[in-house]
């Protein structure tokens, strides 16, 4: 599991992290959430363009699943012989593609106004060269309260770096 080392990754991946700290820490709440889709979007982003060889299924699988995430089910099972909500690297390009494409709700708490979580529905595409099967799109439903986003965006960070300063 090489990852590419170099000064970018490793201050962009702590400048992130720091930044949703210290936003915790001041306890902002306007642009909370604003804030920690776009580090989510963007430690999503990292390991999926730049750090190639990253193992997501190692580092982020289980954590990945303290949120909710729903995914449909086929009549006749997976048409593509994966489970796919067992297929970690999908369902994160699939939050990825959520949040990128703005499949994105908000969840107000009716009393104080604050919201208090989001959905996110993005899709991911799998391919089954040389199948039986066409490629078929699974769409994933993410359902995170504010602490659930800002636990995964920090955990994100933080398994990068780990990563990055082996």
């Amino acid at each position: 599991m090489q990852i590419k080392k170099n000064e970018f990754n490793i201050a962009f991946l702590s400048r992130t992290k720091q930044i949703v700290n210290d936003a915790f820490l001041k306890n902002i709440t306007e642009y909370e959430v604003t804030l920690l889709l776009n580090c989510c979007l963007a430690l999503i982003c990292l390991p999926l363009e730049k750090l190639n060889s990253f193992n997501v299924e190692d580092s982020l699988g289980e954590e990945l699943f303290k949120g909710e995430i729903y995914a449909p089910s086929y009549p006749d099972g997976d048409p593509g012989g994966t489970d796919d909500m067992n297929n970690y690297n999908a369902v994160l390009r699939a939050l990825r593609n959520g949040i990128a494409h703005l499949g994105i709700t908000i969840l107000n708490d009716s009393n104080s106004k604050k919201i208090k979580g989001v959905i996110i529905i993005g899709s991911y595409t799998f391919s089954r060269a040389g199948s039986r099967h066409k490629d078929y799109v699974v769409e994933y439903t993410f359902k995170f309260s504010v602490n659930q986003l800002r636990d995964f965006v920090i955990l994100m960070a933080d398994t990068y770096l780990k990563e990055l300063l082996k």
